[in-house]
């Protein structure tokens, strides 16, 4: 995850697997929802990436059919919207705490209506979209060699991303930016569920079988009652809690604790 501020007061954030670009910094009244005004600390977000941040452009593509419940079943009114998670997602959370509802919309689900304040350059689109990724082989995988396989990509991947945007900042004057760490948050949560108020960060809530990852979140499925201690929803994807934890530590947690670093996205906005 990156977030840049430039001297012209553009902004852009980068989630890991996903990229939210703040454009033009300052506070707007939003439109008005549940009979009061939203703030927002930005015009617009804009996201890029995979499963994770994904609110439904992937059922739209050919192939693709719909999630089901019990996929959303903690999404208002309990429905399925496309994401991979028992309610919100990561690009939820972090544009809730930028002041907006949720995330921007799907790209493939607009129309000439709902486009009119994004052509404006209000609100954001996303483009997230599940099995994407930098490489081809993007794939999740069980087995303990291809995890520990993952992971040294990742930490390579995140130290080089990390190192590429300080020789940028250091090209151009006046820019400013914020590197988060969705494997920090994930390292650290899973070494200390206690102190992040899970119970169970190694099976997922839905599914079955060993660690409930043998049949999948599927329709019908089994899935547990206390979703708000559990790390992850599925196999892959994190619960609704887990995004909200997560989003949280990377906008404003101490940067000493390794979530975003040199600056956290708090600071980064009011810099």
């Amino acid at each position: 995850m990156v977030g840049v501020r430039v001297a012209n007061g553009k902004a852009l954030m980068v989630l890991v697997a996903a990229v939210l670009v703040m454009c033009a910094g300052g506070l707007l009244p939003a439109a008005e929802a549940s009979g009061r005004k939203e703030v927002n600390l930005v015009p617009a977000v804009y996201v890029f990436g995979d499963s994770t941040v994904d609110v439904g452009n992937n059922q739209y593509l050919p192939g693709n059919g719909p999630l089901q419940l019990p996929y959303g079943i903690d999404f208002p009114h309990s429905r399925a919207t496309g994401r991979f998670s028992n309610g919100y997602n990561v690009a939820d959370s972090i544009s809730r705490l930028l002041g907006f509802k949720r995330s921007p919309p799907a790209y493939l689900s607009l129309t000439p209506r709902t486009s009119r304040q994004i052509y404006k350059g209000f609100r954001g689109v996303n483009y997230a979209s599940g099995g994407s990724g930098i490489l081809d082989t993007t794939s999740p995988s069980g087995e303990t060699s291809c995890v520990a396989a993952a992971n040294a990509l990742a930490e390579g991947f995140n130290d080089a991303l990390g190192k590429t945007m300080a020789k940028l900042a250091s090209a151009l004057p006046g820019m400013r930016y914020s590197v988060g760490s969705s494997y920090n948050l994930v390292t650290f949560f899973t070494a200390h569920p206690e102190a992040t108020g899970f119970r169970d960060v190694a099976s997922a809530c839905c599914g079955g079988g060993r660690l409930g990852v043998q049949t999948g979140c599927v329709p019908n499925a089994t899935y547990c009652g206390n979703r708000n201690d559990h790390l992850f929803w599925d196999g892959v994807h994190g619960t609704q809690a887990t995004s909200n934890k997560g989003a949280k530590a990377i906008f404003a947690a101490p940067v000493k604790l390794g979530f975003a670093a040199p600056i956290n996205f708090k600071q980064l906005i009011s810099s």
